[in-house]
């Protein structure tokens, strides 16, 4: 049965489609974050300078992406209508979720963050090349498994606690290439083409094999209304499209951003 995006919203009850938890969430980490740079940032890093409005903006970026992926309609159609809304949903949280909350986060609260205990061990592990491509890649690809992601829809839990690992990954693998932090062992421009490259590469078969398959992968998907008409398999085509396109516009942005760098002479591309 082919339906429209009405039907799938009058179907829906307000906390299905708005999550306010979810908003809630967001908000808390908000206030969290105003807390952390305006009131306390004296106590917290004594001379420390408040940040920018640019950064600032980068936090409520990261907020708001995380709300559309995960609370609004979106998560509906992701979770039980649409494979190329669950892929939208992805790529939102592991391709621009990531680097505006990296970036919205000042250097010394990172440091703050960071400076000891067990959130230290495990981020020291887990940013460390090549864990990080492995840890991303190949959850994110064990979630796309048909069995996996079917049972990911069939049970609510799954599919949110899934989501927020995936979020974890998708930290870990981009703090090699934009940590704001200095660390030993820090990726060269060079090796950071490579880690690009190889970020890039470990998803392709899955874009390929998703975008040639003639036929519907996901029995969940496949038995709903067909929301804007579209077939399993054109659902899945777009889904593999939209896979490719964000990652291509996200690993190319800190590609050509290297690539500026070096050519502007601000360092040795080895170094």
């Amino acid at each position: 049965m082919a339906v429209n995006l009405g039907w799938v919203l009058r179907h829906a009850n307000l906390f299905a489609l708005w999550h306010p938890e979810v908003l809630a969430l967001a908000v808390t980490l908000g206030v969290l974050y105003w807390q952390a740079v305006g009131p306390r940032r004296a106590q917290l890093a004594p001379g420390a300078p408040p940040p920018g409005a640019g950064r600032a903006a980068a936090f409520v970026g990261s907020l708001l992406t995380f709300y559309v992926a995960i609370g609004t309609p979106l998560n509906l159609l992701a979770d039980t209508y649409l494979f190329s809304a669950h892929m939208l949903q992805e790529m939102l949280l592991a391709m621009v979720w990531p680097p505006l909350v990296i970036a919205g986060l000042p250097p010394w609260l990172w440091e703050r963050l960071l400076a000891g205990g067990a959130l230290a061990r495990l981020w020291r592990v887990m940013t460390t090349e090549p864990i990080p491509l492995f840890a991303f890649n190949g959850l994110f690809l064990i979630m796309q498994l048909p069995g996996v992601l079917d049972a990911s829809l069939r049970l609510n839990w799954l599919y949110a606690l899934l989501q927020y690992v995936l979020m974890a990954t998708a930290l870990f693998l981009w703090w090699p290439l934009i940590s704001p932090v200095a660390q030993p062992g820090r990726l060269s421009r060079g090796a950071q083409f490579l880690y690009l490259f190889f970020a890039m590469d470990f998803m392709m078969p899955a874009v390929i094999y998703v975008f040639f398959t003639g036929f519907p992968f996901y029995p969940v998907y496949a038995a709903r209304p067909r929301v804007f008409g579209l077939t399993p398999v054109a659902d899945q085509q777009i889904g593999a499209v939209l896979m490719f396109a964000a990652m291509l516009a996200a690993y190319g942005a800190v590609a050509a951003a290297r690539l500026s760098e070096y050519l502007g002479g601000e360092s040795q591309f080895y170094a």
